[in-house]
């Protein structure tokens, strides 16, 4: 799950699905990091990026 705020980041795990926090929305770093984001993206154009490096992750489990 994408998401700009420490909500979106519980919300994720709570469904225990992996919670990408993106830097250009209401929350920052701390809020995001503070709430266990999975993984921190800083602008829109990094977002595909970051979304296929999890799945390759996944795909190694």
């Amino acid at each position: 799950m994408i998401g700009d705020r420490r909500f979106d980041i519980s919300g994720a795990h709570a469904n225990k699905l992996r919670g990408l926090g993106v830097l250009w929305g209401y929350g920052g770093v701390e809020e995001l990091t503070e709430a266990g984001a999975d993984l921190l993206v800083e602008t829109p154009d990094g977002l595909a990026a970051a979304i296929r490096g999890q799945f390759q992750a996944l795909s190694r489990l």
